[in-house]
């Protein structure tokens, strides 16, 4: 018999390039800027500045010349696959002083991915490619308290699946069947996002969120039963891992209207000190079962990311009544490590520095935005001390291109 328990997706993908293309020009930055649609992920209190009810579409694209450098053939490392994606957001006014969003975030090319093994040595990026390969849904409800203060609160719909596969292997017992079943489920999921903004005067907005871990976890067990000769052996596997990590954060933000623009700044706080690493564990259900306990496990390596804080800056200015010009600025420390010579494990990651330019122009019902952004990847170089084989040097780092543009529609 064999039997195992998968649970779904998370919402990275918002973590590493932002949400809408105004917040996405302007450096990422929506803490205390975001009166649009795009709140429901950066601070669902924002939901409370939306003028008008509105629907938001956008495309994007999101292009890698990231790459591992080495003369030997053992760096070797799979392509990263370029993501287009689409998404659908909307904020709807309603009685009381609330106002709803909502926002779906899906890749044209791969919905969503998973490949995941057993701990590899084989160069992988930690924190890109399959990662933001996958399906977002975020809704969320803000409240206007008074003039000066609003509030709100959401959270990210996801829907976990349990699937069970049976199994039974016969060996040598003459014209027995092999037979199986599979039993699926499906169960919700929400994590919470809350956030608040405090309007000082008619310059200065201040703003926080905070945004609980997100992440597809598995704790398989896999129960099988072989059939040899009418003697029946046991090898009873539990099966872990976690993929799609988004973790725990907190961010706190600022916005203010000059004579020069719209200043906005950003910093936000990453709980990656908790993540377990994405490789696939196995281990025995029994210690004392001899067979499953005899056999060769891959080592089990933690991660050692750290938390790490994320400052991002914005500006937006009019060049008229209906085109404003945006530009930001961004940088993250890695969280990861430079790969242990002597461990197994080859978690690739390093600073990135992001530069965004964008256009807004608003027209009667609605508004165009268009964004661009380029993300320089610092390099790092590693080498890994192989048993009984020469060590393997490398060096990684690169570029990451992310544009799109978008139509919202107000009423």
């Amino acid at each position: 018999m064999l039997a195992f328990l998968p649970v779904a997706k998370a919402n990275t993908v918002q973590d590493a390039l932002g949400q809408g293309a105004r917040a996405k020009a302007m450096g990422g930055t929506g803490t205390a800027a975001s009166k649009d649609a795009s709140s429901v992920y950066y601070n669902p209190a924002g939901l409370g500045d939306c003028e008008k009810s509105e629907v938001n579409f956008e495309l994007s694209h999101l292009a890698y010349a990231v790459d591992v450098e080495s003369d030997d053939d053992r760096a070797e490392q799979g392509a990263l696959r370029d993501r287009s994606a689409m998404s659908i957001s909307g904020c709807v006014r309603l009685p009381a002083r609330l106002h709803a969003g909502f926002l779906f975030d899906s890749g044209l090319q791969a919905a969503q991915t998973l490949d995941q093994s057993t701990l590899r040595s084989k160069p992988e990026y930690a924190l890109f490619g399959n990662s933001l390969e996958q399906v977002s849904m975020i809704a969320g409800l803000g409240m206007l308290v008074n003039e000066k203060f609003s509030v709100g609160f959401g959270g990210a719909l996801l829907v976990n699946s349990g699937l069970g596969i049976g199994v039974a292997v016969p060996v040598v017992a003459g014209e027995e069947e092999l037979s199986g079943d599979i039993q699926w489920t499906l169960e919700p999921a929400v994590a919470v996002y809350a956030g608040a903004k405090y309007r000082v005067n008619e310059q200065l907005t201040l703003g926080a969120s905070f945004r609980s871990a997100l992440f597809h976890k598995l704790e398989a067990q896999a129960l099988t039963t072989v059939d040899v000769a009418g003697v029946l052996l046991d090898v009873d596997l539990l099966l872990e891992s976690v993929a799609w990590y988004s973790p725990m954060q907190a961010s706190i933000g600022a916005a203010y209207d000059s004579t020069l623009g719209y200043i906005t700044a950003d910093v936000t706080w990453y709980r990656w000190s908790a993540y377990p690493g994405p490789f696939l564990n196995l281990s025995p259900i029994d210690a004392d079962e001899s067979i499953a306990a005899a056999l060769n496990y891959p080592p089990n390596e933690t991660p050692n990311f750290s938390d790490i804080l994320v400052p991002r800056l914005g500006v937006e200015r009019s060049l008229s009544k209906s085109l404003q010009v945006r530009g930001g600025l961004a940088h993250r420390q890695s969280p990861a490590p430079t790969p242990d010579p002597t461990g197994r494990a080859n978690l690739l990651d390093s600073s990135v520095t992001s530069l965004s330019l964008g256009l807004g122009y608003l027209y009667r019902g609605g508004t165009i935005g268009f964004f661009a952004r380029f993300h320089h990847m610092a390099e790092r170089r590693v080498r890994k001390e192989i048993p009984e084989e020469a060590d393997l040097e490398y060096r990684f780092g690169g570029a990451l291109f992310d544009a799109g543009i978008s139509a919202k529609s107000s009423w």
